[in-house]
Formats: structure tokens, C-alpha cells, sequence
């Protein structure tokens, strides 16, 4: 009796051992099915396209004509006021005595006239008073370069499985071969 069972405790334990081995050498983890590995026959690499504009700066030393005024860029009012006294002066000869209207009038037309050239001959007074300078100064730009950049985004993967073709998308290239998890569960 006691040959018989350790007989059948040999014969269970070799039935237990022969459900959990695998005959591929896969390894079976108990609740969480069974780890194999399958043929990758294709990896396809996914890419982006990054965009990416670089300012670049770019000056130089430019000469730059000034003109100066040799009187220190003082102008005077003496010729406008003169202008003026001397346009209503004129104007005011000019207008008809009996009509007081008319000869103020021809007054203020005769000031705002004398003004005018008098303000004229100050003008040209100062510009033939003018001396050109020139200066350095810095003048800068920026402009942009475009650059492109390829980036590896991820990997499209084809493998076979046990005579099956499967696809999956990767964050990494597998290689050659895929660790692939099978889920074996008896059929009621």
C-alpha cells in the first residue's frame, strides 16, 4: 500500500509539473499567464517634423550725416519782428486816411506780409550757417532662421506569433524578437 502511494504522489507531482512547464521553454506565472517571444518581421520608425525659428541679430557701424548749425542752432525772431514793423509801416502809408477801416486793414495785410519775408531772409541767414558732421552709429537687424528637425516619435511593430501576424505601436525598437505575453484559460 505504501509503494502504491508513493507511486500516485509520484505520478501527481509529474502531472502537476507537466501542466506548468511549457514545451516552447516559455516561462508560466501563475494568475498572470505565460511569457513567450515572438519574430519581429518589421519595424517602421514614426516621425515629427519640429519646426524651430532662431533669431539672429546682425549690426554694423553706419556713417550718418548731420547738419549743424554754426550759430549753436539759435535762430533769432529779429528778422520776423523787423519784417513785420516795416510791413505795417508800408501798409499803413499805403492805406487812404479818410477811411480808417481800410487803412487798418491794409496795416495787418502789410504786417503779416513783412513777417513772412522777414522770417524768409532769417531762414536763409541760418542755413548758410550750417556745417555737416558725420557720426558713427550702430544700426542692427534681426532676421530668422528656420530649422527642421526629424524626431523619432515612436516605432510601428509587425511580429508573428504561433503562425499569426500582429501589429502594435512602440516607444522603442524591440529588435529582433518581442516578449509577448500569452493568457491560456481551459475552455468550460
Amino acid at each position: 500500500m505504501f509503494k502504491q502511494l508513493v507511486s500516485g504522489m509520484i505520478i501527481a507531482g509529474m502531472m502537476t509539473g507537466t501542466a506548468l512547464a511549457d514545451h516552447r521553454g516559455g516561462k508560466f506565472d501563475r494568475g498572470q499567464g505565460h511569457t513567450t517571444f515572438a519574430k519581429v518581421v518589421n519595424v517602421e520608425p514614426i516621425t515629427k517634423t519640429y519646426t524651430q525659428r532662431i533669431p539672429q541679430e546682425s549690426c554694423w557701424q553706419e556713417q550718418v550725416r548731420y547738419e549743424v548749425p554754426v550759430n549753436g542752432g539759435y535762430q533769432s525772431a529779429t528778422p520776423a519782428i523787423l519784417g513785420t514793423i516795416i510791413g505795417a509801416a508800408i501798409g499803413n502809408s499805403l492805406g487812404n486816411s479818410h477811411h480808417k477801416t481800410n487803412r487798418n486793414i491794409k496795416t495787418v495785410a502789410g504786417g503779416l506780409i513783412g513777417a513772412s519775408i522777414g522770417n524768409d531772409i532769417g531762414r536763409r541767414h541760418s542755413q548758410q550757417g550750417t556745417r555737416v558732421e558725420y557720426r558713427n552709429e550702430e544700426r542692427c537687424e534681426v532676421s530668422y532662421d528656420t530649422r527642421y528637425e526629424e524626431r523619432i516619435v515612436g516605432y510601428d511593430v509587425t511580429y508573428r506569433f504561433q503562425g499569426e501576424t500582429y501589429h502594435t505601436r512602440m516607444d522603442y525598437d524591440p529588435g529582433n524578437k518581442l516578449k509577448v505575453k500569452v493568457n491560456v484559460r481551459p475552455v468550460m
